[in-house]
Protein backbone atom coordinates (compact mmCIF):
# COMPACT_ATOMS: atom_id res chain seq x y z
CA UNK A 1 0.00 0.00 0.00
CA UNK A 2 1.12 3.36 -0.62
CA UNK A 3 2.23 5.80 1.65
CA UNK A 4 -0.60 8.15 0.85
CA UNK A 5 -3.56 5.28 0.77
CA UNK A 6 -2.02 5.04 4.39
CA UNK A 7 -2.77 8.75 5.08
CA UNK A 8 -6.43 8.55 3.39
CA UNK A 9 -7.34 5.37 6.13
CA UNK A 10 -5.78 7.37 8.98
CA UNK A 11 -8.44 10.26 8.53
CA UNK A 12 -11.78 10.17 9.99
CA UNK A 13 -13.62 9.28 6.42
CA UNK A 14 -11.32 6.42 5.94
CA UNK A 15 -10.86 4.76 9.60
CA UNK A 16 -15.06 4.83 9.14
CA UNK A 17 -15.04 3.02 6.09
CA UNK A 18 -12.81 0.60 6.93
CA UNK A 19 -14.82 -0.29 10.21
CA UNK A 20 -17.62 -0.74 8.39
CA UNK A 21 -16.56 -3.22 6.07
CA UNK A 22 -17.65 -7.12 6.40
CA UNK A 23 -15.08 -9.64 6.74
CA UNK A 24 -13.09 -10.14 3.10
CA UNK A 25 -15.10 -12.27 0.56
CA UNK A 26 -13.15 -12.20 -2.99
CA UNK A 27 -16.09 -13.10 -4.57
CA UNK A 28 -17.74 -9.66 -3.52
CA UNK A 29 -15.21 -7.05 -3.53
CA UNK A 30 -15.98 -6.10 -6.90
CA UNK A 31 -19.24 -4.99 -6.64
CA UNK A 32 -18.39 -4.02 -3.15
CA UNK A 33 -16.00 -1.86 -4.47
CA UNK A 34 -18.56 -0.56 -6.73
CA UNK A 35 -21.20 -0.20 -4.07
CA UNK A 36 -18.80 1.99 -2.30
CA UNK A 37 -17.66 4.52 -5.30
CA UNK A 38 -21.31 4.47 -5.81
CA UNK A 39 -22.23 6.13 -2.21
CA UNK A 40 -19.82 9.05 -3.04
CA UNK A 41 -16.27 7.60 -1.70
CA UNK A 42 -13.29 8.33 -3.65
CA UNK A 43 -12.19 5.88 -5.63
CA UNK A 44 -8.41 5.99 -4.00
CA UNK A 45 -10.02 5.72 -0.34
CA UNK A 46 -12.31 2.68 -1.91
CA UNK A 47 -9.12 0.57 -3.02
CA UNK A 48 -7.08 1.26 0.06
CA UNK A 49 -9.91 -0.05 2.37
CA UNK A 50 -10.20 -3.00 0.31
CA UNK A 51 -6.54 -3.56 0.15
CA UNK A 52 -6.50 -3.14 3.85
CA UNK A 53 -9.59 -5.19 4.39
CA UNK A 54 -7.86 -8.65 2.27
CA UNK A 55 -4.48 -7.81 4.54
CA UNK A 56 -6.16 -7.97 7.49
CA UNK A 57 -8.06 -11.65 6.37
CA UNK A 58 -4.60 -12.72 5.37
CA UNK A 59 -3.28 -11.25 8.68
CA UNK A 60 -5.91 -13.26 10.80
CA UNK A 61 -2.97 -16.38 10.60
CA UNK A 62 -0.44 -14.43 12.23
CA UNK A 63 -2.02 -12.14 14.30
CA UNK A 64 -5.62 -14.09 15.18
CA UNK A 65 -8.32 -11.71 16.39
CA UNK A 66 -6.11 -8.68 16.33
CA UNK A 67 -5.55 -8.57 13.18
CA UNK A 68 -8.99 -6.61 12.56
CA UNK A 69 -7.98 -3.81 14.70
CA UNK A 70 -4.89 -3.62 12.79
CA UNK A 71 -3.44 -2.11 9.37
CA UNK A 72 -0.91 -3.20 6.95
CA UNK A 73 1.28 -3.21 3.91
CA UNK A 74 1.60 -6.46 1.96
CA UNK A 75 5.59 -6.13 2.42
CA UNK A 76 5.07 -5.45 6.23
CA UNK A 77 2.95 -8.12 6.84
CA UNK A 78 5.00 -10.30 4.97
CA UNK A 79 8.02 -10.14 6.90
CA UNK A 80 5.79 -9.28 10.26
CA UNK A 81 6.70 -12.22 13.61
CA UNK A 82 3.92 -14.05 14.21
CA UNK A 83 2.06 -13.65 17.37
CA UNK A 84 2.54 -16.93 18.60
CA UNK A 85 6.71 -16.26 18.41
CA UNK A 86 6.73 -12.73 19.15
CA UNK A 87 5.04 -13.41 22.45
CA UNK A 88 7.91 -15.88 22.86
CA UNK A 89 10.52 -12.98 22.34
CA UNK A 90 8.74 -11.02 24.59
CA UNK A 91 8.80 -13.82 27.39
CA UNK A 92 12.56 -13.94 26.93
CA UNK A 93 12.48 -9.49 27.96
CA UNK A 94 10.46 -10.22 30.85
CA UNK A 95 12.14 -13.22 32.13
CA UNK A 96 15.17 -10.94 32.30
CA UNK A 97 13.66 -8.61 34.13
CA UNK A 98 13.79 -5.42 31.93
CA UNK A 99 12.65 -1.88 31.85
CA UNK A 100 12.41 -0.27 28.67
CA UNK A 101 12.80 -2.51 25.13
CA UNK A 102 13.73 -0.57 21.98
CA UNK A 103 12.23 -2.52 18.89
CA UNK A 104 14.72 -0.87 16.41
CA UNK A 105 12.91 -1.77 13.33
CA UNK A 106 9.51 -2.11 13.86
CA UNK A 107 8.14 -2.75 10.60
CA UNK A 108 4.46 -2.87 11.42
CA UNK A 109 5.23 -2.91 15.13
CA UNK A 110 4.17 -6.93 15.31
CA UNK A 111 6.84 -8.13 18.39
CA UNK A 112 6.80 -4.40 20.04
CA UNK A 113 2.77 -5.24 20.33
CA UNK A 114 3.74 -8.35 22.21
CA UNK A 115 6.24 -6.55 24.47
CA UNK A 116 3.73 -3.94 25.14
CA UNK A 117 1.09 -7.20 25.89
CA UNK A 118 3.37 -7.68 28.89
CA UNK A 119 3.68 -4.48 30.16
CA UNK A 120 7.05 -3.77 29.04
CA UNK A 121 7.31 0.10 28.50
CA UNK A 122 8.33 -0.20 24.72
CA UNK A 123 10.38 2.67 22.05
CA UNK A 124 9.70 1.05 18.73
CA UNK A 125 11.39 2.96 15.77
CA UNK A 126 11.81 2.47 11.97
CA UNK A 127 12.55 4.78 9.25
CA UNK A 128 10.60 3.97 7.00
CA UNK A 129 7.54 6.76 7.50
CA UNK A 130 4.58 4.47 6.45
CA UNK A 131 5.36 1.52 8.31
CA UNK A 132 5.89 4.22 11.72
CA UNK A 133 2.51 5.24 10.79
CA UNK A 134 0.94 1.48 10.66
CA UNK A 135 3.30 1.03 14.14
CA UNK A 136 1.58 3.30 15.73
CA UNK A 137 -2.06 2.72 14.85
CA UNK A 138 -0.92 -0.58 16.24
CA UNK A 139 -0.02 -0.30 19.36
CA UNK A 140 -2.87 2.33 20.05
CA UNK A 141 -4.23 0.44 23.23
CA UNK A 142 -0.81 0.20 24.62
CA UNK A 143 -0.10 4.19 26.52
CA UNK A 144 3.49 2.58 27.75
CA UNK A 145 4.29 2.57 24.00
CA UNK A 146 5.78 5.18 21.23
CA UNK A 147 6.42 4.75 18.14
CA UNK A 148 9.56 7.06 16.21
CA UNK A 149 10.16 7.56 12.55
CA UNK A 150 14.23 7.65 12.88
CA UNK A 151 17.25 5.56 12.11
CA UNK A 152 17.93 2.62 14.52
CA UNK A 153 21.32 3.26 14.89
CA UNK A 154 21.01 6.98 15.47
CA UNK A 155 18.92 6.42 18.52
CA UNK A 156 20.68 7.44 21.95
CA UNK A 157 19.48 4.15 23.95
CA UNK A 158 21.39 5.25 27.20
CA UNK A 159 19.29 8.58 26.81
CA UNK A 160 16.08 7.10 26.53
CA UNK A 161 15.96 4.92 29.32
CA UNK A 162 16.75 1.88 27.25
CA UNK A 163 18.12 -1.12 28.69
CA UNK A 164 17.39 -4.09 25.96
CA UNK A 165 16.87 -4.15 22.31
CA UNK A 166 14.97 -6.31 20.04
CA UNK A 167 16.38 -5.35 16.57
CA UNK A 168 14.77 -6.88 13.21
CA UNK A 169 17.13 -5.67 10.02
CA UNK A 170 15.84 -5.27 6.72
CA UNK A 171 16.90 -8.26 4.95
CA UNK A 172 15.28 -7.66 1.42
CA UNK A 173 16.51 -4.91 -1.19
CA UNK A 174 14.00 -4.30 -4.39
CA UNK A 175 12.16 -7.67 -3.47
CA UNK A 176 15.23 -9.98 -3.27
CA UNK A 177 16.43 -11.90 -0.03
CA UNK A 178 19.69 -10.52 0.73
CA UNK A 179 21.99 -13.80 2.36
CA UNK A 180 25.17 -11.64 3.33
CA UNK A 181 24.34 -10.54 7.28
CA UNK A 182 26.47 -7.70 6.42
CA UNK A 183 24.32 -6.22 3.60
CA UNK A 184 21.57 -6.14 5.59
CA UNK A 185 20.53 -2.72 7.19
CA UNK A 186 21.83 -2.71 9.09
CA UNK A 187 24.77 -5.04 9.15
CA UNK A 188 24.43 -7.58 11.62
CA UNK A 189 27.84 -6.25 13.01
CA UNK A 190 25.83 -2.39 13.64
CA UNK A 191 23.52 -4.26 15.55
CA UNK A 192 25.96 -7.02 17.11
CA UNK A 193 27.61 -3.81 18.34
CA UNK A 194 24.94 -2.19 20.53
CA UNK A 195 26.01 -4.46 23.17
CA UNK A 196 28.89 -2.37 24.11
CA UNK A 197 26.38 0.08 25.34
CA UNK A 198 23.05 -2.49 25.89
CA UNK A 199 24.11 -5.84 26.93
CA UNK A 200 20.44 -7.22 26.55
CA UNK A 201 20.33 -8.20 22.50
CA UNK A 202 18.00 -9.71 20.62
CA UNK A 203 18.24 -10.02 16.73
CA UNK A 204 16.07 -11.47 14.04
CA UNK A 205 18.24 -13.22 11.54
CA UNK A 206 16.97 -15.01 8.30
CA UNK A 207 16.67 -18.97 8.83
CA UNK A 208 19.59 -19.89 6.41
CA UNK A 209 22.45 -17.76 7.94
CA UNK A 210 25.77 -19.48 8.25
CA UNK A 211 26.71 -20.73 11.50
CA UNK A 212 30.14 -19.12 11.08
CA UNK A 213 27.86 -15.90 10.84
CA UNK A 214 27.06 -16.04 14.78
CA UNK A 215 28.45 -14.59 17.60
CA UNK A 216 30.66 -17.50 19.77
CA UNK A 217 29.29 -15.90 23.42
CA UNK A 218 25.60 -15.82 21.95
CA UNK A 219 22.38 -18.47 21.60
CA UNK A 220 21.01 -18.99 18.67
CA UNK A 221 17.08 -20.30 18.33
CA UNK A 222 15.43 -21.49 15.30
CA UNK A 223 11.90 -21.55 15.44
CA UNK A 224 9.07 -23.34 13.19
CA UNK A 225 5.51 -23.13 13.53
CA UNK A 226 3.31 -25.71 12.24
CA UNK A 227 6.05 -27.43 10.47
CA UNK A 228 7.65 -24.63 8.66
CA UNK A 229 10.90 -22.99 9.49
CA UNK A 230 9.93 -19.19 9.87
CA UNK A 231 13.40 -17.61 11.52
CA UNK A 232 16.42 -17.94 13.70
CA UNK A 233 16.86 -15.31 16.63
CA UNK A 234 20.53 -14.72 18.68
CA UNK A 235 19.95 -14.05 22.13
CA UNK A 236 22.66 -12.21 23.76
CA UNK A 237 23.55 -11.34 27.19
CA UNK A 238 20.24 -12.25 29.91
CA UNK A 239 17.89 -12.90 27.64
CA UNK A 240 20.18 -15.90 27.03
CA UNK A 241 20.27 -17.93 29.98
CA UNK A 242 20.76 -21.30 28.26
CA UNK A 243 23.88 -19.99 27.57
CA UNK A 244 26.08 -19.98 24.40
CA UNK A 245 24.70 -22.65 21.88
CA UNK A 246 21.75 -23.37 19.08
CA UNK A 247 18.81 -24.33 19.83
CA UNK A 248 15.14 -25.29 18.23
CA UNK A 249 11.84 -24.17 19.19
CA UNK A 250 8.60 -26.28 18.11
CA UNK A 251 5.67 -24.47 18.00
CA UNK A 252 2.50 -26.43 17.02
CA UNK A 253 -1.35 -25.24 16.82
CA UNK A 254 -3.88 -27.25 19.35
CA UNK A 255 -7.18 -26.94 20.63
CA UNK A 256 -5.57 -25.27 23.59
CA UNK A 257 -3.05 -22.93 21.82
CA UNK A 258 0.00 -23.47 20.80
CA UNK A 259 2.37 -26.06 22.23
CA UNK A 260 5.95 -25.15 22.42
CA UNK A 261 9.29 -27.45 22.67
CA UNK A 262 13.11 -27.17 22.56
CA UNK A 263 15.61 -29.03 21.80
CA UNK A 264 19.35 -28.54 22.78
CA UNK A 265 22.18 -30.06 22.61
CA UNK A 266 24.18 -29.44 25.77
CA UNK A 267 27.62 -29.84 23.89
CA UNK A 268 27.25 -27.27 21.80
CA UNK A 269 28.70 -24.27 23.29
CA UNK A 270 29.69 -21.92 20.39
CA UNK A 271 26.67 -21.39 18.17
CA UNK A 272 29.70 -20.03 15.18
CA UNK A 273 30.92 -23.65 14.82
CA UNK A 274 30.24 -26.27 12.19
CA UNK A 275 27.86 -29.13 13.15
CA UNK A 276 29.05 -32.33 13.70
CA UNK A 277 28.69 -34.52 11.03
CA UNK A 278 27.32 -38.30 11.43
CA UNK A 279 28.11 -40.85 8.98
CA UNK A 280 25.46 -42.09 6.75
CA UNK A 281 24.57 -45.73 6.33
CA UNK A 282 26.68 -47.56 3.68
CA UNK A 283 24.15 -49.43 1.73
CA UNK A 284 20.09 -49.51 1.33
CA UNK A 285 21.08 -52.59 2.96
CA UNK A 286 21.81 -50.75 6.17
CA UNK A 287 18.18 -49.17 6.19
CA UNK A 288 15.94 -49.53 9.34
CA UNK A 289 12.65 -50.13 10.01
CA UNK A 290 11.94 -46.58 11.25
CA UNK A 291 12.40 -43.41 9.07
CA UNK A 292 12.90 -40.24 11.18
CA UNK A 293 11.94 -36.50 9.39
CA UNK A 294 13.57 -33.93 11.41
CA UNK A 295 11.70 -30.78 12.05
CA UNK A 296 13.44 -27.99 9.95
CA UNK A 297 13.89 -25.83 12.75
CA UNK A 298 16.60 -28.82 14.10
CA UNK A 299 18.09 -29.05 10.99
CA UNK A 300 18.47 -25.47 10.89
CA UNK A 301 20.14 -25.56 14.13
CA UNK A 302 22.79 -28.27 13.57
CA UNK A 303 21.01 -30.71 15.94
CA UNK A 304 21.16 -33.41 13.73
CA UNK A 305 24.24 -35.37 15.52
CA UNK A 306 21.79 -34.75 18.41
CA UNK A 307 19.15 -36.75 17.66
CA UNK A 308 20.60 -39.12 15.52
CA UNK A 309 22.58 -39.95 18.97
CA UNK A 310 19.15 -39.45 21.23
CA UNK A 311 17.13 -41.89 18.88
CA UNK A 312 20.41 -44.61 18.21
CA UNK A 313 20.24 -43.44 14.07
CA UNK A 314 21.88 -42.40 11.13
CA UNK A 315 21.72 -40.05 8.38
CA UNK A 316 20.49 -42.12 5.53
CA UNK A 317 22.81 -40.48 2.94
CA UNK A 318 25.82 -38.12 3.31
CA UNK A 319 24.57 -34.34 4.42
CA UNK A 320 21.16 -35.45 4.30
CA UNK A 321 18.46 -34.79 7.24
CA UNK A 322 16.64 -38.21 7.05
CA UNK A 323 17.41 -40.66 9.75
CA UNK A 324 17.02 -43.98 10.23
CA UNK A 325 17.03 -47.09 12.76
CA UNK A 326 15.16 -49.21 15.01
CA UNK A 327 13.77 -47.14 17.62
CA UNK A 328 10.84 -44.95 18.04
CA UNK A 329 11.00 -41.58 19.33
CA UNK A 330 10.71 -40.78 23.21
CA UNK A 331 7.96 -38.63 24.77
CA UNK A 332 10.84 -35.88 24.76
CA UNK A 333 12.17 -36.42 21.44
CA UNK A 334 8.70 -36.91 19.59
CA UNK A 335 8.35 -33.25 18.97
CA UNK A 336 11.48 -32.65 17.05
CA UNK A 337 10.86 -35.47 14.22
CA UNK A 338 8.25 -37.20 12.04
CA UNK A 339 8.57 -40.76 12.02
CA UNK A 340 7.52 -43.34 9.74
CA UNK A 341 7.58 -47.37 9.00
CA UNK A 342 9.54 -48.21 6.21
CA UNK A 343 8.02 -50.81 3.38
CA UNK A 344 9.82 -50.79 0.76
CA UNK A 345 13.03 -49.21 -1.17
CA UNK A 346 12.27 -48.30 -4.71
CA UNK A 347 14.38 -47.22 -7.51
CA UNK A 348 13.99 -43.62 -8.44
CA UNK A 349 12.51 -44.40 -11.71
CA UNK A 350 9.54 -43.05 -13.21
CA UNK A 351 8.51 -46.20 -15.08
CA UNK A 352 8.47 -48.23 -12.35
CA UNK A 353 7.06 -45.43 -9.74
CA UNK A 354 3.97 -44.90 -12.63
CA UNK A 355 3.49 -48.59 -12.83
CA UNK A 356 2.93 -48.83 -8.72
CA UNK A 357 0.75 -45.91 -8.73
CA UNK A 358 -1.64 -47.55 -11.42
CA UNK A 359 -1.18 -51.01 -10.08
CA UNK A 360 -2.29 -50.01 -6.46
CA UNK A 361 -4.46 -47.18 -7.28
CA UNK A 362 -2.79 -44.72 -6.12
CA UNK A 363 -4.91 -41.37 -6.17
CA UNK A 364 -3.32 -39.34 -3.09
CA UNK A 365 0.44 -39.02 -2.71
CA UNK A 366 2.34 -37.35 -0.28
CA UNK A 367 5.98 -36.43 -1.64
CA UNK A 368 8.79 -35.60 1.31
CA UNK A 369 12.54 -35.33 -0.58
CA UNK A 370 15.76 -34.18 0.09
CA UNK A 371 19.28 -34.31 -1.73
CA UNK A 372 18.06 -35.04 -5.06
CA UNK A 373 16.26 -32.63 -7.89
CA UNK A 374 13.05 -33.72 -8.28
CA UNK A 375 10.02 -31.85 -8.34
CA UNK A 376 6.83 -33.28 -5.81
CA UNK A 377 4.53 -30.88 -8.22
CA UNK A 378 6.12 -32.19 -11.71
CA UNK A 379 6.26 -36.30 -10.30
CA UNK A 380 2.85 -35.85 -9.47
CA UNK A 381 1.78 -34.96 -12.74
CA UNK A 382 3.93 -37.39 -14.43
CA UNK A 383 2.84 -40.47 -12.72
CA UNK A 384 -0.95 -39.35 -14.12
CA UNK A 385 -2.34 -40.55 -10.64
CA UNK A 386 -5.84 -41.58 -10.38
CA UNK A 387 -6.64 -44.12 -7.55
CA UNK A 388 -8.37 -43.85 -4.92
CA UNK A 389 -5.31 -45.04 -2.49
CA UNK A 390 -2.78 -42.94 -1.00
CA UNK A 391 0.96 -43.41 -0.03
CA UNK A 392 3.95 -41.48 1.26
CA UNK A 393 6.89 -41.51 -0.70
CA UNK A 394 10.32 -39.97 0.98
CA UNK A 395 12.86 -38.95 -2.40
CA UNK A 396 16.29 -38.86 -1.02
CA UNK A 397 20.07 -40.21 -1.71
CA UNK A 398 20.90 -43.52 0.33
CA UNK A 399 23.97 -44.99 1.23
CA UNK A 400 27.22 -43.76 0.90
CA UNK A 401 27.49 -43.85 -2.63
CA UNK A 402 24.26 -41.37 -2.13
CA UNK A 403 21.90 -43.09 -4.69
CA UNK A 404 18.52 -41.41 -5.02
CA UNK A 405 15.91 -43.63 -4.13
CA UNK A 406 12.14 -43.84 -2.92
CA UNK A 407 11.30 -44.68 0.53
CA UNK A 408 7.78 -45.93 0.97
CA UNK A 409 6.69 -45.29 4.02
CA UNK A 410 3.82 -45.36 6.08
CA UNK A 411 2.76 -43.11 9.22
CA UNK A 412 4.12 -44.64 12.12
CA UNK A 413 3.72 -46.24 14.16
CA UNK A 414 0.48 -47.11 12.63
CA UNK A 415 -2.18 -46.71 15.79
CA UNK A 416 -5.81 -47.44 16.05
CA UNK A 417 -7.88 -47.49 19.03
CA UNK A 418 -10.46 -49.94 20.06
CA UNK A 419 -14.00 -49.14 19.43
CA UNK A 420 -16.93 -49.85 21.22
CA UNK A 421 -17.32 -53.41 19.59
CA UNK A 422 -13.98 -54.48 20.39
CA UNK A 423 -14.53 -54.65 23.65
CA UNK A 424 -15.70 -57.98 23.59
CA UNK A 425 -11.79 -59.20 23.66
CA UNK A 426 -12.34 -57.88 27.24
CA UNK A 427 -14.61 -60.78 28.47
CA UNK A 428 -13.27 -63.06 31.06
CA UNK A 429 -10.18 -60.98 31.26
CA UNK A 430 -9.98 -60.80 35.60
CA UNK A 431 -10.10 -64.72 35.25
CA UNK A 432 -6.80 -64.71 33.97
CA UNK A 433 -4.87 -64.13 36.35
CA UNK A 434 -1.58 -65.71 36.25
CA UNK A 435 -2.43 -67.04 32.38
CA UNK A 436 -2.35 -64.98 28.82
CA UNK A 437 -5.03 -63.46 26.76
CA UNK A 438 -4.13 -63.07 23.11
CA UNK A 439 -5.30 -60.02 20.98
CA UNK A 440 -5.12 -60.55 16.98
CA UNK A 441 -5.96 -58.03 14.75
CA UNK A 442 -6.45 -59.10 11.01
CA UNK A 443 -7.58 -58.08 7.52
CA UNK A 444 -11.44 -58.43 7.71
CA UNK A 445 -13.61 -59.42 4.91
CA UNK A 446 -15.06 -55.44 4.32
CA UNK A 447 -13.38 -52.03 5.30
CA UNK A 448 -12.91 -53.44 8.75
CA UNK A 449 -10.95 -55.85 10.91
CA UNK A 450 -11.40 -59.14 12.80
CA UNK A 451 -10.43 -59.05 16.71
CA UNK A 452 -10.06 -62.51 18.13
CA UNK A 453 -9.82 -63.31 22.00
CA UNK A 454 -7.64 -66.34 22.80
CA UNK A 455 -6.38 -67.70 25.94
CA UNK A 456 -2.55 -68.82 25.32
CA UNK A 457 -2.17 -70.60 22.11
CA UNK A 458 -5.73 -72.10 22.85
CA UNK A 459 -9.07 -71.94 20.33
CA UNK A 460 -10.42 -69.04 19.75
CA UNK A 461 -13.04 -67.66 22.26
CA UNK A 462 -14.42 -65.05 20.53
CA UNK A 463 -14.29 -63.56 16.83
CA UNK A 464 -16.28 -60.77 15.67
CA UNK A 465 -15.69 -58.27 12.59
CA UNK A 466 -15.43 -54.43 13.95
CA UNK A 467 -16.67 -52.44 10.73
CA UNK A 468 -15.49 -49.27 9.59
CA UNK A 469 -12.52 -49.02 11.73
CA UNK A 470 -10.07 -47.86 8.87
CA UNK A 471 -10.51 -47.85 4.97
CA UNK A 472 -8.35 -51.34 3.30
CA UNK A 473 -5.50 -49.00 2.64
CA UNK A 474 -5.05 -49.14 6.03
CA UNK A 475 -5.62 -52.72 6.59
CA UNK A 476 -3.18 -53.89 9.15
CA UNK A 477 -1.57 -57.25 8.61
CA UNK A 478 -1.97 -60.16 11.28
CA UNK A 479 -0.20 -59.01 14.87
CA UNK A 480 -0.26 -60.82 17.54
CA UNK A 481 0.27 -59.34 21.15
CA UNK A 482 0.21 -60.92 24.35
CA UNK A 483 -1.62 -59.03 27.57
CA UNK A 484 -0.30 -61.11 30.84
CA UNK A 485 -1.64 -60.68 34.92
CA UNK A 486 1.11 -61.96 37.34
CA UNK A 487 0.60 -61.28 40.56
CA UNK A 488 3.00 -58.40 42.15
CA UNK A 489 5.64 -59.34 44.52
CA UNK A 490 4.21 -57.38 47.09
CA UNK A 491 1.03 -59.52 46.99
CA UNK A 492 -0.67 -56.45 44.83
CA UNK A 493 -2.22 -57.44 41.13
CA UNK A 494 -0.43 -55.95 38.40
CA UNK A 495 -0.55 -55.81 34.90
CA UNK A 496 3.02 -56.63 32.27
CA UNK A 497 2.25 -56.34 28.61
CA UNK A 498 4.61 -58.91 26.94
CA UNK A 499 5.94 -58.17 22.99
CA UNK A 500 6.10 -61.79 21.57
CA UNK A 501 7.71 -62.56 18.05
CA UNK A 502 8.74 -65.98 16.76
CA UNK A 503 8.18 -67.49 20.45
CA UNK A 504 10.28 -64.69 22.19
CA UNK A 505 9.31 -61.98 24.46
CA UNK A 506 11.05 -58.67 22.93
CA UNK A 507 10.17 -56.48 26.17
CA UNK A 508 7.66 -56.67 29.22
CA UNK A 509 7.01 -53.44 31.11
CA UNK A 510 3.96 -52.55 33.27
CA UNK A 511 2.91 -49.37 31.39
CA UNK A 512 1.38 -50.20 28.21
CA UNK A 513 2.65 -47.31 26.25
CA UNK A 514 5.99 -47.70 27.31
CA UNK A 515 6.22 -51.16 25.19
CA UNK A 516 4.43 -49.43 22.12
CA UNK A 517 7.14 -46.97 21.71
CA UNK A 518 9.67 -49.92 21.84
CA UNK A 519 7.85 -51.49 18.76
CA UNK A 520 6.23 -49.46 16.56
CA UNK A 521 2.87 -50.05 17.97
CA UNK A 522 0.51 -47.84 19.91
CA UNK A 523 -1.28 -49.87 22.81
CA UNK A 524 -4.41 -48.28 24.23
CA UNK A 525 -6.94 -48.81 27.05
CA UNK A 526 -10.41 -49.70 26.40
CA UNK A 527 -11.86 -46.47 24.61
CA UNK A 528 -15.29 -45.15 25.12
CA UNK A 529 -15.61 -43.29 21.65
CA UNK A 530 -15.45 -44.09 17.73
CA UNK A 531 -12.32 -45.62 16.50
CA UNK A 532 -10.31 -43.70 14.36
CA UNK A 533 -6.65 -44.61 12.70
CA UNK A 534 -4.19 -42.38 14.69
CA UNK A 535 -1.35 -41.42 12.34
CA UNK A 536 0.94 -39.39 15.00
CA UNK A 537 3.73 -40.57 17.26
CA UNK A 538 3.40 -43.42 19.52
CA UNK A 539 1.53 -42.49 22.40
CA UNK A 540 0.07 -39.69 20.88
CA UNK A 541 -4.14 -41.42 21.06
CA UNK A 542 -5.91 -40.64 23.88
CA UNK A 543 -6.58 -43.08 26.84
CA UNK A 544 -10.01 -44.52 27.58
CA UNK A 545 -11.80 -44.85 30.47
CA UNK A 546 -11.80 -48.51 31.31
CA UNK A 547 -9.57 -50.33 33.68
CA UNK A 548 -8.98 -53.06 31.58
CA UNK A 549 -6.54 -53.07 28.53
CA UNK A 550 -7.40 -53.74 24.75
CA UNK A 551 -4.71 -53.54 22.53
CA UNK A 552 -4.73 -53.50 18.72
CA UNK A 553 -1.16 -54.01 17.01
CA UNK A 554 0.63 -53.09 13.94
CA UNK A 555 3.40 -55.98 12.92
CA UNK A 556 6.67 -55.10 13.83
CA UNK A 557 9.01 -55.14 10.61
CA UNK A 558 12.61 -55.80 10.90
CA UNK A 559 14.41 -54.30 7.79
CA UNK A 560 12.83 -53.15 4.93
CA UNK A 561 11.97 -54.97 2.02
CA UNK A 562 14.10 -54.20 -1.41
CA UNK A 563 12.18 -53.91 -4.07
CA UNK A 564 15.29 -54.02 -6.58
CA UNK A 565 18.48 -52.23 -6.23
CA UNK A 566 18.74 -49.10 -6.75
CA UNK A 567 19.30 -48.04 -10.47
CA UNK A 568 19.37 -44.81 -12.05
CA UNK A 569 17.72 -41.89 -10.29
CA UNK A 570 14.31 -40.65 -12.44
CA UNK A 571 15.81 -37.20 -12.92
CA UNK A 572 19.19 -35.42 -12.82
CA UNK A 573 20.21 -35.23 -9.03
CA UNK A 574 22.27 -32.25 -7.34
CA UNK A 575 25.76 -32.38 -7.87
Amino acid sequence: MAENHVALLLTPEGWELLSSLPPYDPSEALSLGRSLREEGHSPALVAAALTQQRLRERAAAKFGPFAQQMLFTADGLEQATRLTVSAHHAARYAAAGVTKVADLGCGIGGDAVALAGLDLPVLAVDRDEAAAALATINLMPFPHASVECADALEIDLVARGVDAVFADPARRAEGRRITDPEQWSPALSQVLALRETVPALGVKVAPGIDHAALPADAHTQWVSVDGDVVEAAIWCGPLAPEGPGRSALILRSGAQGPAACTLVDPSTTDPSQPPVQVDPIGSPEDLGSIIHVPDGAAVRAGLIAHLCETLDARPVGPRIGYLTGERLPDEATAPFVRSFRLTEVLPLRLKALRSRGRELGIGRLEILKRGVDVSPDALRASLRLSGQESETWILTRVGDKAKGAVLVVVCGPRALDAPPAAQLVEAGFDALAGGQLEVVAEPGAGRGHVLAARVGRGHVQQRREVEDVVGPKDRLDVAQLVLTQVRAGLGGLARVVEVIEDGRTLGAHDDVRAVGLEFLVDLVANVEHDGEHGCGHAGAQRDGQGDHQVAVAAPREGAAKHSEKHADPLLREDR
